[in-house]
């Protein structure tokens, strides 16, 4: 077993590399300006960087964390940026192997974060609170998971499955609170079985989502006003993209969602409860719901005032139900 560690003042530098297994590796550093890089070969290790330990205010701190194995594990927290502090945090998790585990933890009024895994059966949970975040999740392989936290306001997140050769039985589990928020999923799908949960709580918030393969489920719930959403149901690689199932619910006023489905027996419900509400025609557009192949059913819920509903069906056995009430 390799432990490491060094804590405290500013300025500071670490550069920690470990090849075997079972290895440890702790580093700890309070101030601002600080760096920590940990490279480990093997299985079964584990890392951590804590930086901002003290909760005073770190910034401009940057660590990253590269693990080549299985059943490794890897841990970056860091917090500072209170108050006035100028400055961004940055941490990076890059993992190749299977069964690992990637956590992030970011305290900070500015940050970037990316988690990088490559392989089968690896977790990935990242939080985020305060500020200006901007975060970049992505995973090549099967049977990956996904936990993505966000707090504040103007945060942005990318989550990619498979993009780069398909997935396979993977899940993206969601939660955003605040203001001015972005969130987008990319999933593609080998023999797919995918999963999306996401929920935006506040206003002017936007999320898009795009699947493609057979059998995937995505579930969205937004509250507040003047939300955005678009979001896909695609053919391309696999050939086709069948029974998938899309469920988008929006609480509030002036909400827009648009998107497009092409494929056979996909279900899509879309609900909105609130004022001027559109499925359609704009973010951006495509315009509300157009479907394109046979056997899919679409299910159009507005209850309110004022809202509008654009639908285009092109196929074969299609069903499409549109409910406006006051």
């Amino acid at each position: 077993m390799l432990t490491a560690s060094m804590t405290f003042a500013q300025n500071n530098n670490s550069t920690t590399t470990s090849t075997g297994n079972n290895n440890t590796i702790n580093v700890e550093q309070d101030g601002s300006n600080n760096e920590s890089l940990i490279e480990q070969t093997g299985n079964r290790n584990t890392a951590t960087v804590d930086q901002g330990i003290q909760g005073i205010k770190t910034n401009n701190d940057d660590a990253k964390i590269s693990q080549t194995g299985n059943a490794n594990e890897a841990t970056i927290k860091q917090r500072g940026g209170y108050g006035n502090a100028p400055g961004t945090n940055d941490h990076e998790i890059v993992q190749e192997g299977n069964r690992n585990s990637a956590s992030s933890t970011a305290f900070n009024k500015v940050s970037t974060g990316l988690i990088d895994q490559i392989g089968n059966g690896n977790d990935a949970t990242t939080r985020q609170s305060l500020g200006t975040n901007d975060f970049t999740i992505r995973q090549h392989g099967d049977r990956n998971d996904v936990l993505a936290t966000q707090k504040g306001d103007q945060n942005e997140v990318l989550v990619e499955q498979g993009v780069y050769g398909g997935a396979t039985g993977n899940e993206v589990e969601f939660h955003q609170d605040g203001i001015n928020n972005y969130l987008e999923v990319k999933q593609v799908g080998g023999s797919a079985r995918n999963t999306i949960t996401a929920e935006q709580n506040g206003n002017d918030n936007f999320f898009r989502v795009g699947t493609r393969g057979n059998g995937n489920e995505v579930d969205v719930l937004t509250t507040g006003s003047a939300n955005r959403s678009s979001w896909g149901i695609s053919s391309g690689f696999p050939n086709s993209s069948d029974r998938n199932t899309l469920n988008i619910t929006q609480n509030g006023d002036v909400n827009y969602t648009t998107g497009q489905i092409t494929g056979d027996g996909n279900t899509v419900d879309i609900t909105q409860t609130g004022n001027d509400n559109l499925v359609g025609s704009d973010w951006y557009t495509k315009d509300g719901v157009v479907v394109e192949g046979n056997m899919n059913m679409v299910s159009i819920i507005q209850d309110g005032a004022d809202n509008t509903s654009l639908s285009t069906i092109t196929g074969n056995g299609n069903s499409v139900n549109v409910d406006q009430s006051n």
